[in-house]
């Protein structure tokens, strides 16, 4: 079983990427002390060996989306974390400094900490 620290509502998990093995329709993410996590296609695209994944373990009450965060290694060409999460409200498009638009997404029963997401106009358009 992977490493946990506790937390107020629930316990993390936080490890590090050894190697990325894929299966047919899985793909297999092996930590450095030998547990694994299945992940989605997906966020596998955006995942690579030395990067740290920090997800909540299961617990009774978790029934909405996996909530997980990839830290990218320092070795990573672009240092681009990956936030995978269920969102609820979205505020209405504003402009930043910069005049670029953006908007605030409302985190669903984040257990990470984070409550709130920002996403530029560029990001959604993708």
């Amino acid at each position: 079983m992977a490493s946990a620290s506790s937390s107020s509502s629930s316990k993390l998990c936080r490890e590090r990427i050894a190697k990325i093995e894929r299966k047919t329709e899985r793909i297999e993410c092996v930590f450095a002390n030998g547990s694994t996590i299945l992940i989605s296609p997906f966020l596998a695209t955006h995942v690579s060996v030395g990067d740290e994944i920090s997800f909540p373990l299961a617990t009774q009450a978790a029934h909405t989306g996996t909530e997980m965060y990839v830290g990218k290694s320092a070795q990573a060409s672009r240092h681009r974390d990956v936030y995978q999460v269920s969102i609820g409200y979205v505020s209405h498009p504003r402009k930043d400094k910069r005049g670029e638009y953006f908007v605030i997404a409302e985190v669903l029963n984040g257990q990470l900490g984070i409550s709130s997401i920002r996403i530029g106009s560029e990001t959604l358009r993708d």
